[in-house]
């Protein structure tokens, strides 16, 4: 209970921290997708839940190092969130085509897309060097980051951004043309333990070179989403439970109102130790690992509790 009313505080600590125009705060997303290559195409994960209506601008710019992009704007459209849960995988396809086309247009698998006054309303990734930024704010005016991606190391540095290289802000090898997130997709304790993770890009597979390099790691929707382990608390609370339930079956009818008395043989007095459940590389325990019983001389009556001398 301690350990849940921590993580609530710290979760409405976080909250408050988000800057005014700006509802989610600094890692709620990350990118774990990058294609340059063919239909040009990126992904983004939901490491916390996000409400509908949330309004993200989506931008392939460079960024000053201070405090605004450079130039007009190379690409941005602005993306309206449904309802999202946290560990979802969120697939951009066709972003080098208009949201408009009549032909494979710029398409995001969940919620929808407009088109923001600055810049073309498409997402044309280089191969040669890129970066891709997600905000809120307004167009050409970010109120908070959310997450980045670069494959140009990003060149004029996140000064004024937030964001953090190697953790919230994603740094590829230079020049590179697809790429994915290959790293742990379970088995954490929360969402944010995963944001240092996509940040590392040691757990990122790459391709580059001529042609087409995108069937090597594409479709990027192919790749499950993030899911969390249960809190080690949690666990030893449903052991508990399942080992009551056990207790309760093993009951005669008559102890629970279910027929009549039965003579049951005495049983030894002792005492029970429960093995708390566990969790390893995303599996857990079903619970109860085993029940040690320690004898003791005497005996007790199995329906009174009394101890028989």
């Amino acid at each position: 209970m301690k350990m849940m009313m921590l993580w609530m505080a710290a979760g409405a600590a976080a909250a408050s921290l988000a800057p005014a125009g700006a509802a989610l705060s600094l890692g709620s997303l990350a990118f774990v997708g990058f294609d340059s290559d063919g239909e040009d195409s990126f992904a983004l994960a939901a490491l916390a839940d996000i409400p509908a209506g949330e309004e993200i601008y989506l931008r392939d710019e460079e960024w000053n190092g201070l405090d605004a992009f450079v130039g007009a704007g190379e690409g941005e459209v602005k993306w309206i969130t449904p309802s999202l849960s946290a560990g979802t995988v969120v697939l951009f396809t066709f972003t080098n085509q208009a949201i408009d086309a009549l032909v494979d247009p710029f398409h995001v698998s969940h919620g929808t897309l407009e088109a923001t006054p600055t810049g073309a309303n498409a997402i044309d990734l280089s191969g040669s060097g890129e970066t891709l930024w997600a905000f809120q704010g307004s167009s050409n005016a970010p109120a908070a980051f959310l997450a980045a991606i670069s494959t140009d190391g990003f060149a004029l540095g996140l000064d004024g951004t937030g964001l953090t290289a190697g953790h919230t802000a994603v740094g590829l090898p230079s020049s590179i043309d697809v790429a994915e997130y290959i790293g742990p997709r379970t088995g954490e304790l929360s969402y944010e333990a995963y944001v240092s993770m996509i940040g590392d890009a040691a757990n990122w597979a790459t391709a580059d070179g001529s042609g087409d390099q995108s069937d090597s790691i594409l479709p990027f929707d192919a790749a499950p989403g993030f899911s969390v382990a249960p809190e080690p608390g949690t666990a030893a609370l449903l052991s508990w439970a399942g080992f009551l339930g056990l207790l309760r079956r093993r009951r005669p009818p008559s102890a629970r109102g279910e027929g009549p008395a039965q003579e049951l043989p005495a049983m030894p007095v002792g005492s029970f130790r429960l093995a708390q459940g566990s969790c390893r590389a995303g599996r857990c325990s079903p619970g109860l690992r085993a029940a040690a019983f320690s004898p003791a001389s005497q005996t007790r009556d199995p329906l009174s509790g009394k101890i028989i001398e």
